[in-house]
């Protein structure tokens, strides 16, 4: 009978201190207070440096040192003459490099054939931005470009850092509602 009560006893303990452990682990980057971007006179025009990924339930995972390939990708936000619209427009340019073999040296290449373009950029409400994001040359023809996405992304800022939900990259959804964001810091 006491091997009982002292199995139970662990079990009983084992499960509190399990439950305890997930409230100390907080994200220390998305536990941070989010603000909805409210204008996008909000974004500074310029080159961000790629800083990480949430990626569902994990944890945001910052780049280290040991990444150098993910060091160098990056978000541009410019400003040009839209053809289609015929007004100045901000838009995204975003860049993704893996680590490679070229010509039996490993290289950091683009992931893309050229920068990924998030272009026709409006604000719905704060913090969802309408877009379309494509591969091609911004103000360019539609159907000289590859559609990526077309819809809304949520926008905003995050523990210093611009968090923009990820819609732009490679990375494959494990399903089709998880939420991944991307961190960019202005360089």
């Amino acid at each position: 009978m006491k091997k009982i009560i002292a199995l139970a006893a662990a079990v009983v303990l084992f499960i509190a201190c399990s439950k305890d452990d997930n409230k100390t682990q907080d994200d220390p980057i998305f536990s941070q207070p989010y603000t909805k971007l409210e204008s996008l006179d909000d974004l500074e025009l310029g080159k961000y440096q790629y800083m990480g990924n949430k990626l569902g339930n994990r944890k945001v995972g910052l780049v280290g040192e040991g990444t150098y390939c993910k060091q160098l990708d990056y978000l541009l936000i410019a400003e040009d003459f839209s053809e289609k619209n015929q007004r100045i427009e901000k838009y995204f340019l975003y860049n993704n490099f893996r680590l490679d073999l070229v010509d039996k040296v490993q290289k950091c290449v683009s992931i893309f054939k050229s920068h990924r373009v998030i272009a026709d950029l409006r604000l719905i409400e704060p913090g969802l931005l309408k877009t379309n994001v494509n591969d091609g040359v911004f103000g360019e023809i539609p159907e000289k470009h590859e559609e990526v996405y077309d819809g809304v992304l949520e926008i905003g800022f995050q523990a210093g850092f611009l968090r923009i939900e990820d819609r732009m990259s490679d990375y494959n959804r494990v399903t089709k509602d998880e939420k991944v964001y991307l961190y960019f810091k202005k360089i």
